[in-house]
This record gives C-alpha cells, sequence and structure tokens, in this order.
C-alpha cells in the first residue's frame, strides 16, 4: 500500500507540471480525498491561459499494481466563479495558513473520509481539512459541492466506481 500512495505521490507532481500548472497563481484549490477504505484522489481546479480547467486523479490497485486514472476537463466559468465566491466565505476549518489552528481539534474517526486541501488566494496559502460525516455545515458543502462537479465533469469509465464509493461518504 505504501507503494501505491508514494507513486500517487510523484505522478501527482508530475502531472501538475505537465498540464502547464508551474505558476501556483493558476490554480484556484487542491483538494485530497483520503476514504477510510478506499484509495485516495485529489482533484485541482485551476485556470490555463484564463480558461477552467480541472484534474481529477484516482489510483487503485488491481492485482497487486497500482492503476492511475486520470480525467481532465474544461469547466465553465460559472462553476469557476462559485467556487470563488465559496471560498470567500469559507471559515477554513482545521489549519490556518499553514499554521495549525489550536482553537479547534480536528476529530478523525476510524470509518468516514478525511478532505483537506489548499486554496490559493492572492499571494496566501488557505489550508483546510475536515473529517466526514462529523463536520460543519459549509465543509459539507463543499464536499457535495465537488462531488457534483465529480459527477458532471470528471466522470469517466474508469473512475466511475470510485466516484459511487466517494458518494457514499457524504450522507
Amino acid at each position: 500500500m505504501t507503494k501505491i500512495f508514494f507513486i500517487l505521490f510523484i505522478f501527482l507532481c508530475v502531472a501538475s507540471l505537465a498540464k502547464g500548472q508551474n505558476k501556483q497563481n493558476d490554480t484556484l484549490f487542491k483538494i485530497t480525498y483520503r476514504p477510510a477504505f478506499h484509495s485516495i484522489s485529489q482533484l485541482t481546479i485551476y485556470k490555463e491561459n484564463n480558461i477552467p480547467k480541472g484534474i481529477f486523479i484516482t489510483i487503485s490497485g488491481i492485482e497487486g499494481k497500482p492503476k492511475l486514472d486520470t480525467a481532465l476537463a474544461t469547466i465553465s466559468n460559472e462553476i469557476y466563479d462559485s467556487y470563488l465566491n465559496f471560498f470567500s466565505s469559507y471559515n477554513f476549518p482545521g489549519n490556518i495558513n499553514n499554521k495549525s489552528d489550536t482553537t479547534k481539534i480536528m476529530e478523525i474517526g476510524l470509518d468516514g473520509i478525511n478532505i483537506d486541501g489548499i486554496y490559493y488566494a492572492d499571494a496566501a496559502k488557505r489550508v483546510f481539512e475536515f473529517w466526514s460525516p462529523y463536520h460543519d455545515g459549509k465543509s459539507m458543502a463543499l464536499f457535495k459541492m465537488t462531488l457534483k462537479d465529480l459527477d458532471k465533469y470528471f466522470k469517466n469509465k474508469g473512475n466511475k466506481k470510485y466516484l459511487k464509493w466517494l458518494k457514499m461518504y457524504s450522507k
């Protein structure tokens, strides 16, 4: 399993550079889903040549070998703007600007999904994390918002089953 996570990490780094995201300013946010009983995945929303796009990467093990599935999509300006509006009023639970927020203890359980991400606002990074099913309403709204867009823009033959599993964590 460690080998799978290492390969995913390397792939995520390479994929970000390969897709023209070498400037941090182009990336709106990255969110990583860490389900308790499934492999991790990552969604990145960014602009390339002023066109909103995204990349969704999933990893799975088939006969002990890691299999990566990448879905690329061009998203609408309306969806991109809805994320901008959402994050403008988001509380960023867990961590604030890469420093631990000691006033809140993130509750983590054995079943559920850990969700963490980075929002790139202006020159500052805003870091967030939460655990499902025990999280605040805004975090649940973010989770459901991304799931809706994953289903609409990033569903392909390779990750259809993974998205079905991921949706189970939003109930």
